[in-house]
């Protein structure tokens, strides 16, 4: 597995549903209870979920829906924390933007380049950065499709709608149906619509804040999905809220 999840299954497998913490309401189950050759109770199946970060579109709470399926069958758990697809230092400092006091996946041992931050106090800025870290990665002869731009916002809400066309070719994966493996551009999503996918290289754009449930939610998914690089572009405002969670994971 990617990040830290939880496992449950009945012993053999016939479902397999991953980033099922998106789906455990009362009709969903339903579905997948006609669907089971002998139903959730006595059907072969085996789902994988992450409660704690990566259930943004639910209205219940994690406990809630660990009783909605233990309502529904008797199933055996299992806890994954081995983070396998982030670098060392991806994984940690996922963890400390994301809020979590302990992280909660044992870190990768492979060793990585550092996180970027870069704080802007307007658009101006944060088009220079965007700029300048997407010259950088092309210096550095790292290939477009490599690379995805990930932002709370669809695209034309976003500042990477505002790099000049001419140097950077953007692809928004919800506009083009081009297999992932055969672009060759820059890719777009939102966080959102990112779940579940995940590139070499990340840079996640247009973050107003860092101190709130949700938008640790957002990064914690948006974070975790590079596997070798990772930068941020931040409001300027969350500077001073960046710096304190550094000085207390050092304390």
């Amino acid at each position: 597995m990617l990040e830290a999840r939880s496992i449950f299954h009945n012993v053999h497998l016939s479902l397999l549903l991953t980033t099922v913490q998106d789906l455990i309401r009362s009709e969903y189950l339903d579905v997948f209870d006609s669907l089971i050759k002998g139903g959730l109770s006595g059907g072969k199946w085996e789902i994988y979920s992450d409660f704690r970060r990566q259930a943004i579109y639910s209205e219940i709470t994690a406990s809630d829906m660990i009783n909605m399926l233990d309502s529904r069958a008797q199933f055996t758990r299992f806890q994954l924390t081995y983070n396998c697809r982030n670098t060392r230092p991806i994984g940690e400092e996922t963890s400390l933007i994301s809020g979590f006091e302990t992280p909660p996946f044992l870190p990768n041992k492979i060793e990585g380049i550092p996180v970027e931050y870069f704080f802007y106090g307007n658009q101006r800025e944060e088009i220079k950065s965007l700029e300048k870290i997407l010259k950088n990665l092309k210096k550095a002869g790292i290939p477009f499709r490599n690379i995805t731009i990930l932002s709370p916002h669809k695209f034309d809400g976003s500042i990477a709608s505002k790099l000049d066309s001419n140097d950077y070719s953007i692809i928004n994966l919800f506009d083009k149906a081009v297999l992932f493996p055969r672009r060759r551009k820059i890719t777009f999503s939102t966080i959102h619509g990112f779940k579940g996918m995940e590139n070499s290289y990340v840079i996640i754009v247009d973050i107003d804040s860092l101190s709130e449930d949700y938008q640790k939610c957002l990064l914690y998914i948006g974070m975790s999905r590079a596997r070798v690089g990772l930068s941020l572009l931040i409001s300027r405002e969350s500077r001073d809220y960046y710096r304190e969670l550094v000085r207390k994971s050092v304390v």
